[in-house]
């Protein structure tokens, strides 16, 4: 139907248009795991950028983030980062959660994490053997069952109730979504 193709060109053309602005430009391509039990440098990338985000559009010092590598399904290849790229790389609709954990809540996490499948970010200093924690800092400290900590992460993760996420002691969920902020 040609009337039909017309309707469907002249979106596919705007679609176009906004997904060609430009962002920014890498000097390397940043690439994403291709297996899910490894971190990568997107992920840590995403990981890192979860602490910013917390910081600058919600006034909160994170202590910890975490997404899931799953999550993550594009790279970014070397040149000019458009926004298509940013929504191949975060395709769900996920929002930010900001949670508060009891430091007892954390070693399920950290045990995820040392298997290489959820990518992290904060002052986390881990000594991994064999896939188990040995050790873990936050902040330079060790963890503190009793404390507090708070976890910038996505609303599937929290949703799961899965890696140390399923008993906060507060959660809130911001309405943005995660693309749009990066």
């Amino acid at each position: 139907d040609p009337a039909f193709s017309d309707i469907i060109d002249a979106y596919a053309a705007e679609v176009k248009a906004k997904t060609n602005v430009k962002l920014g430009y890498s000097k390397y391509d940043i690439v994403r795991t291709t297996n899910k039990n490894r971190q990568s440098r997107l992920g840590n990338l995403t990981a890192d950028g979860l602490i910013w985000i917390a910081k600058e559009f919600y006034d909160v010092d994170a202590d910890i983030s975490i997404y899931n590598s799953g999550g993550i399904r594009a790279n970014i290849d070397k040149g000019d980062v458009t926004l298509g790229d940013v929504y191949a790389v975060y395709p769900f609709d996920n929002v930010v959660s900001i949670l508060e954990v009891k430091g007892s809540d954390l070693y399920e996490l950290f045990g995820s994490v040392a298997g290489g499948s959820l990518p992290v970010g904060g002052d986390i200093k881990m000594v991994i053997r064999d896939d188990s924690i040995i050790s873990v800092t936050i902040n330079g400290k060790q963890i503190n069952e009793n404390q507090t900590y708070t976890i910038v992460t996505i609303d599937y993760l929290a949703n799961l109730g899965r890696y140390g996420l399923g008993n906060p002691t507060s959660r809130r969920d911001c309405p943005e979504f995660v693309r749009d902020l990066f």
